[in-house]
């Protein structure tokens, strides 16, 4: 805990308990003094050296309500204590009297509501770990609204919430965006305060005080930019401004009087936009050029670079930017065109199934085939074979027949000759 000396009166002090390097950077100042409960024995030896006074020991066993009871203090600071106690809100009434009127108290804590472990969450995974929002010895959670709801539970009004920022991809979460379906991640991404990943706030014991938000409920991953040039190339702004998607877009801008072109980028993101920039006079500006599809005043961006460009006609002082998203990745409409298209691709999938499916009894037919054509092949082997062998039959049959027939007609002549013989014989008899 900490307190800050008035320069005239020298009556500051406060209660630590937290960071150790906090001891030494407010220990040192002299116009600080530092009260300072503190659990870890190694920490402890080292803040001693720049504390007023000290308890060693845990916060929860109230020692030091009873060594600090003369003390009231400007400052008190829990700098991530709070997760670790088995009751921050019994601790949280216990500081109170010890909180001078005006003072302040200084927490900070881990954003459960964190997007790497929604992204966690998604594939059914919580895993603790030795530092970080999954700290294993966090005994406790807050999103923002719980946190504030349980301050003003115990009479703390937060007059300031403040927030640091820790992109998932910088974080001790293995997991990215990249692990979820398109749709989700998108969705997931453009949350709000999705990417916070510690919360801050200054309490004060007026529970119905104003409370001032330095947070953003979204980061730097959806965004609009804005860019004047002039004729000379030096001549240049830019303006990045949030794009809270699902609401309209109404900007004023005032032109540099160096300023020739104005280009709009209206989302780092593919989209289609209705988008009108008006001069001063509510004239609307036609745009020069743009890498997208243009049809009137919708813009159609298949890119995460869109860009539209307008000539500024002299005398133009101030312009109008008007934009209304009408599809983005994550919206209904983007949602029911996904939805539309893995239908069909769920059609088409079954397509290609039955054609593989019916691919594969023709190839198996074809198979079929091809072993009946080489038993056919076989059987026209065999039958030329066999045609083979006859003709060598009927080639062999011929010449026996040849054969023969020279046989008989040799036979023949010598019966005849035999007959003349034998008629010679006779005749020759008779003429004797």
């Amino acid at each position: 805990m900490a307190h800050r000396h008035d320069k005239r009166s020298y009556n500051g002090s406060g209660i630590w308990s937290g960071k150790r390097k906090a001891y030494k950077v407010f220990g040192r100042k002299k116009f600080c003094e530092v009260w300072i409960v503190e659990i870890d024995q190694e920490a402890a030896r080292e803040a001693v050296p720049y504390a007023k006074d000290y308890v060693i020991g845990d916060i929860m066993e109230y020692e030091w309500v009873h060594k600090f009871a003369e003390q009231c203090f400007d400052y008190i600071v829990f700098a991530d204590v709070l997760e670790h106690l088995e009751r921050p809100d019994e601790v949280l009434v216990q500081v109170k009297p010890f909180l001078k009127e005006e003072g302040k108290i200084l927490i900070s804590l881990p954003n459960i509501a964190y997007n790497g472990v929604l992204v966690s969450l998604y594939h059914n995974m919580f895993e603790y770990r030795e530092t970080g929002i999954l700290d294993r010895t966090h005994l406790h959670f807050w999103t923002l609204e719980e946190a504030v709801r349980m301050f003003r539970s115990l009479g703390y009004g937060a007059e300031l919430v403040d927030a640091i920022y820790n992109p998932l991809q910088h974080s001790e979460f293995q997991l990215g965006y990249d692990s979820l379906p398109g749709v989700l991640a998108d969705a997931v991404k453009s949350r709000a305060y999705g990417e916070i990943y510690q919360l801050l706030f200054v309490l004060g014991k007026d529970e119905n005080a104003m409370t001032t938000q330095n947070i953003l409920k979204h980061t730097d991953y959806l965004y609009l930019q804005i860019f004047f040039k002039g004729n000379d190339t030096d001549a240049y702004e830019e303006k990045k401004i949030p794009a809270e998607l699902g609401k309209k877009i109404c900007l004023e801008v005032q032109v540099p009087d160096w300023a020739k072109t104005f280009r709009l980028d209206p989302l780092n993101e593919a989209c289609v936009a209705r988008v009108k920039v008006l001069n001063q006079y509510d004239v609307e500006l036609a745009a020069d050029h743009t890498n997208g599809e243009c049809r009137k005043d919708i813009f159609c961006f298949d890119h995460a670079d869109a860009q539209i460009i307008y000539e500024i006609v002299s005398g133009t002082t101030k312009l109008k930017i008007q934009i209304d998203f009408l599809m983005y990745r994550g919206n209904e409409i983007y949602q029911w065109i996904c939805g539309s298209l893995k239908e069909q691709s769920n059609i088409i999938e079954q397509k290609e199934n039955y054609i593989c499916e019916q691919r594969e009894i023709i190839a198996q037919k074809e198979k079929d085939i091809m072993k009946q054509k080489g038993i056919i092949e076989q059987k026209e082997n065999d039958i030329c074979e066999q045609r083979e062998m006859i003709a060598q039959k009927e080639k062999d049959l011929n010449s026996r027949k040849k054969k023969l027939e020279m046989y008989d007609r040799f036979t023949e002549l010598a019966g005849i000759r035999q007959l003349y013989r034998l008629y010679l014989k006779r005749r020759s008899g008779e003429l004797q």
